[in-house]
């Protein structure tokens, strides 16, 4: 039998893992998506609100339209 020595690496624990910057994918964490999510939801909101205030609608509607399934 070889008696040697066996080297590895040992991950990083530490941090997060890969950044943005290390080629890693920021919504892979779970803050940057919620903040994704929500912006998205509030932009579809306002733009249904803009597309339904000529039929006298209130803002709720386009609230109710907008909701994540």
């Amino acid at each position: 039998m070889d008696d040697g020595i066996n080297c590895y690496v040992v991950p990083q624990t530490t941090g997060t893992g890969r950044n943005i910057f290390q080629g890693g994918s920021p919504l892979q964490e779970s803050l940057p998506l919620l903040g994704v999510q929500l912006v998205l939801i509030v932009a579809i909101t306002r733009v249904l609100y803009f597309l339904l205030k000529p039929f006298k609608q209130p803002r709720v509607v386009s609230e109710i339209m907008a909701r994540p399934s």
